[in-house]
């Protein structure tokens, strides 16, 4: 899925590399199971209208059987559009890669 800005329906759009997570959630299951509920969240912005917005990600626990899903709404979705969390990130035309030596901001295309 293409990263579109939700003001201009641009794909001129950038994101960080990594994401953000809250610490409000939960974490545990059983061995083997992945229950962790905190928000995973990137930050996009658009190059043509310079609209700033972000997407949480929706997980899956990868064990057989179990039905488990992150929420799909949350209190801290206030920049998301629609509210609503994917189960996979929007692909931004360019990613901004930080990097840690310099404290400078660099940008790539994405493949």
């Amino acid at each position: 899925m293409t990263a579109e800005c939700p003001n201009c329906q641009s794909h001129e759009v950038e994101a960080k590399d990594g994401y953000n997570t809250t610490l409000v959630g939960f974490l545990g299951g059983a061995p083997g199971h992945d229950h962790n509920n905190n928000c995973w969240k990137k930050f996009y912005r658009c190059r043509e209208c310079d609209t700033k917005w972000e997407h949480a990600l929706r997980r899956r626990c990868p064990a057989e059987d179990c039905d488990f899903e992150t929420k799909e709404t949350c209190f801290c979705f206030s920049q998301i559009p629609d509210g609503k969390a994917l189960f996979e990130w929007p692909t931004p035309k360019y990613l901004l890669i930080y990097d840690k030596a310099t404290r400078e901001w660099s940008s790539s295309t994405t493949p």
